[in-house]
């Protein structure tokens, strides 16, 4: 197992953090940007981005390897 695929998932993990209460770091951002939108309108916004990394963080965990098919692709790396 390539080492880039904990990484990857590693990442998105991070990344879904950052949205949902109590740290909320994108949302408050967003919020401090757009001061007239309400922050729950914010929440429902992000919500399906949230699903859809949780989507993805299922199908690394099921499919590994579709966190380096890019990568082995443009770097011409044989197919494992």
């Amino acid at each position: 197992m390539s080492i880039s695929r904990p990484c990857v998932i590693a990442m998105v993990v991070l990344e879904m953090g950052l949205f949902p209460p109590p740290v909320g770091m994108n949302v408050f951002i967003v919020h401090s940007v757009a001061r007239h939108v309400p922050q729950s309108t914010i929440y429902r916004g992000v919500t399906p981005f949230w699903e859809a990394m949780l989507a993805d963080v299922v199908l690394l965990a099921a499919f590994p390897s579709i966190a380096t098919v890019l990568p082995d692709w443009v770097m011409g790396t044989a197919t494992r």
